[in-house]
């Protein structure tokens, strides 16, 4: 893959080895004593560590030499190889053989350490070994390390030759050495003195072999977060601690994993205008937090807006941002604001579901492509229309947060993109289209059992007339005739019904599949479930077979079965039955009216309609119940929705254990009054404030409401559903004869719905206020509306809700903007800290708090030169070049950063 690291990433660091140089390495064993240098880093190479520090007991002879090796092997690259940095250090024995451990830069090499040894006043003729120590104390010792820029860690201290075997003042004094960041443990569960524990000071805790043997090299290291490994990078991660130092025994995966990751990886803007003419504007981003930062004019929100063009974001901001960035979304031209070009390409790497991709913007369409491992290379380039909805992100600038606390009808949107909600709706509008359709059905069903009285009746007057005539001289003629048309309608329906089942079978027999395996899955699929495959298609050719076989058994009947049926010997009686009745029609019209053919057909006719009531009546039966059940179905769905909210909100509520400190959020179920009066009068076909005393009407002077919906949300949250259901009925159960006290004109119109469009009162019946989401705003322990609370705080509040809320992307265009300082360190720097672990975030900002105590890993250095937008710099922290940048356009940069480093400020020169 791709190298899709970019800033500060997690690298496996080894704080404590021994070469052959230190006498007990190998424990005398002759073999290990004779291991090459090339040999020795090999073993390190193979175990996967990154860096190694070099600590041999008061020597640093082997430095050199294994510095001479690990330059030859990267210009031989010999099996194994793998590349590796080296810390030069010493393990001092202190007086009271207390052992420290000392680590310079990788630029060090042995003449440093003999140097250190000698400030420490270490025997020379013991160089090597642990047989003498300095005459200096654990704090003279660890001062010295310190005054010649090397990193000082104690070694092992719940172990023999560990600090924490000193007590009282020694100990003391020891553990507050000014510029100690850390220590080593061995065993994290050990406990810790009591002194160590009321000093607070919360060292960062490292790990490393202590290996003198082979066998040993790669089973303890610390994950330690750097840009590139040096003395400057380490000095910062120890100051972090948990940000910056993660122990072997603390976590069971790599934590540069990102399989599971969703991030933007880069940006590239070539031919805009002001931006990427000749060299592109190219901008990397780390997969955790990227702070972008740069002077005023700089461009820092250029980044933002080409990303919202890019991924399709283009039009979902409050207009007074909207018409800004529509500003920036144009075409340039001198003394315009237009950022674009006719031939401006926008490229995105945007890493999700395991796979990198490349979006590309170009003449105001995308395209999309993927990166192939086997060909190292982007495959072939494909059109899309659906950007926004392959790569969700979200973008705000702080404009946008504050708007957001005045619409709490935008948050409840984003509360639903955390659950898949147009699946949730898709299978709520499948309930409630089948239950429109079945209310269809059942209004048909008792029209159609309506006319049961009338049938009945027709038919007895038919079977009156029919009688008169069968009670004459030509009964017999009549009832013959009678009987036989009754047998030529058996055969002609049995005709039609033998036709449409040979039909079937023949559709049937064609639809018949045969699966077929893909090339490409062959190799994957194991042979048992091929076997099985192939089964299931031997059944299915079995059952094809067997169709083929039924439809050559019809194959007779297929063709002119009324003339088979017509060949049979009723035929010819009903032939005769027809003359003989046809000899006698004129002699009996004067019996009636209507010929007595007319009569038989009539009463056969009016006889099947009376029978298929008989079955209405019972489809009706159950197609009630089916219409309760669905509607329960919907009404459960709706639930389904209100719960699922609930349960994002309090994720959001406990999230780390804690909850946001100046916001509180609550859901009231069914209690949107404006939205539920605009979408009822929708499906009422009554917009405007047409019957508001009936529907909703609301006094602003004492702040009371009235109508069907203000009865609804007045309910109390237990019974409101019932509420809703009893308050629809009685509401479309008026009628001009029984108004239900509403407005005549209202009843009437719920009439001619009834009458014309029934299926807008059954929509009426599945309609559900919209959820309200009531913000508050916490203030020294009292609960407030969220519009008493100052800018700063509504946007801390909305801040903190967003982090909260999902893991895709999330991009803010100075959020600091109204936020005091204090809200920045406790709320949002904090925030930024603990939400970078489930999703990038990518923050332009101007104040240096957020770009350096959020402990950014990633910083973006924006400019403007020579009227071009430029990228000045794009590192982590730990490079000095971003320091400076730090330090020179950001307001309080240096003290920012000589607050978070104070323990080693010194040390770290911009």
């Amino acid at each position: 893959m791709k190298g899709l690291i970019h800033g500060a990433k997690w690298w496996k660091f080894d704080f404590h080895n021994h070469t052959p140089k230190s006498n007990d390495f190998g424990k005398g064993d002759a073999i290990h004593m004779a291991i090459t240098p090339e040999n020795w880093l090999l073993m390190y190479m193979n175990a996967g560590i990154d860096c190694v520090a070099i600590t041999d007991h008061n020597s640093g002879e082997w430095i050199d030499i294994l510095k001479a090796a690990l330059a030859a092997m990267e210009i031989a690259q010999p099996v194994g190889y793998r590349k590796l940095y080296l810390f030069p250090g010493v393990e001092i024995s202190a007086t009271g053989n207390i052992h420290i451990l000392a680590l310079f830069d990788p630029s060090a090499g042995t003449a440093d350490i003999q140097t250190l040894l000698g400030n420490v006043r270490f025997p020379a003729p013991h160089i090597g070994t642990t047989d003498a120590v300095s005459p200096d104390s654990v704090e003279d010792i660890i001062k010295a390390i310190h005054s010649v820029g090397a990193v000082a860690i104690p070694a092992h201290v719940d172990k023999p030759c560990g600090l924490f075997l000193l007590t009282g003042f020694t100990l003391s004094q020891a553990i507050k050495s000014e510029g100690l960041l850390a220590i080593e443990i061995i065993d994290k569960t050990a406990a810790k003195p009591d002194i160590y524990i009321q000093s607070k000071l919360h060292l960062a805790e490292v790990v490393g072999t202590d290996s003198h043997i082979a066998a040993q090299v790669g089973t303890n290291y610390t994950w330690v977060k750097m840009s590139e490994p040096s003395l400057d990078a380490l000095k910062l991660a120890l100051h972090d601690r948990e940000d910056g130092i993660i122990r072997k025994d603390s976590i069971s995966t790599d934590p540069n994993t990102l399989s599971n990751r969703y991030f933007i990886k880069s940006l590239s803007v070539t031919n805009g205008f002001k931006a990427g003419n000749g060299t592109p504007l190219k901008t990397v981003f780390s997969p955790w937090l990227t702070s972008v930062i740069g002077g005023r004019g700089s461009g820092k929100s250029t980044i933002l807006n080409y990303l919202r063009i890019a991924l399709a974001r283009i039009d979902e901001m409050p207009d007074e941002v909207q018409v800004e960035f529509d500003k920036f979304n144009q075409v340039g031209r001198r003394g315009g604001t237009g950022m674009l070009k006719a031939g401006t390409i926008i490229e995105v790497e945007i890493y999700k579901d395991g796979k990198l991709h490349l979006i590309t913007w170009s003449n105001l369409s995308h395209s999309l492509q993927e990166w192939n491992e086997t060909t190292a290379s982007w495959d072939t380039s494909k059109a899309v229309s659906n950007i926004k909805e392959l790569f969700p992100v979200q973008i705000f600038n702080q404009k946008e947060l504050y708007a957001l606390t005045g619409n709490p009808s935008k948050l409840i949107e984003l509360i639903d993109s955390q659950f898949d909600k147009p699946a949730w709706t898709e299978a709520k509008d499948k309930l409630v289209e089948k239950w429109i359709a079945d209310r269809a059905t059942r209004r048909q069903l008792i029209k159609a059992i309506s006319e049961e009285g009338n049938i009945t009746a027709q038919l007895g007057s038919t079977n009156n007339k029919i009688a008169l005539y069968e009670s004459s001289t030509y009964r017999d003629t009549l009832s013959n005739f009678n009987k036989l048309t009754e047998v030529n309608k058996f055969f002609t329906d049995t005709n039609e019904s033998v036709l449409r089942f040979i039909s079937q079978i023949e559709e049937l027999e064609r639809s018949v599949p045969s699966i077929h395996v893909p090339e490409a899955i062959k190799d994957v699929v194991i042979d048992t479930s091929l076997e099985f495959i192939q089964a299931i298609n031997a059944a299915l050719a079995a059952v094809k077979v067997n169709l083929t076989e039924a439809i050559t058994l019809l194959a007779p009947y297929k063709v002119n079965l009324p003339n088979q049926f017509n060949a049979l010997p009723w035929f010819q009686q009903f032939v005769a039955a027809k003359q003989a009745y046809d000899g006698i029609a004129e002699s009996i019209k004067e019996l009636g009216s209507e010929p007595y053919e007319l009569l038989i057909q009539r009463k056969a006719s009016l006889s099947d309609k009376l029978a298929l009531i008989s079955t209405q009546k019972v489809q009706l039966e159950t197609l009630k119940s089916e219409i309760q059940t669905l509607y329960s179905a919907i009404v459960d769905k709706e639930k389904e929705l209100r719960i699922k909210r609930k349960e994002i909100i309090g994720r959001w509520k406990t999230i780390d254990n804690t909850t946001n400190p100046f916001l509180i959020i609550e859901l009231q179920t069914m209690a949107d009054s404006e939205n539920a009066d605009l979408t009822f009068r929708q499906l009422l076909r009554k917009p405007g404030g047409e019957f508001s005393n009936n529907i909703y009407a609301y006094n602003e002077e004492d702040e009371t409401s009235w109508g069907l919906i203000a009865d609804i949300v007045k309910e109390p949250e237990a019974t409101r559903w019932g509420k809703r259901y009893s308050s629809l009925v009685a509401f479309i159960s008026a009628t001009e004869a029984d108004k239900k006290a509403l407005d005549l004109r209202l009843a009437k119109h719920l009439d001619y719905l009834k009458q014309n469009t029934p299926e807008d009162i059954d929509r009426l019946m599945v309609w559900f206020p919209e959820d309200k989401l009531v913000l508050k705003f916490r203030k020294e322990g009292v609960e407030e509306d969220i519009q008493t609370g100052s800018a700063g705080e509504r946007t801390a509040g909305m801040l903190g809700l967003l982090l909260a809320l999902n893991d895709i992307p999330l991009i803010i265009d100075q959020p600091e903007d109204d936020l005091d300082t204090k809200l920045i360190s406790k709320f949002v720097v904090d925030g930024f800290k603990k939400l970078k672990q489930s999703r990038q975030l990518l923050i332009v900002t101007h104040n240096p708090n957020i770009a350096v105590n959020a402990n950014s890993d990633n910083v973006v250095h924006m400019d403007f030169v020579t009227g071009q937008v430029v990228v000045s710099a794009n590192n982590a922290l730990q490079d000095k070049q971003i320091r400076n940048a730090v330090c020179e356009v950001m307001e309080g940069g240096r003290d920012a950063l000589n607050k978070r480093y104070y323990r080693i400020s010194q040390a770290l020169k911009p």
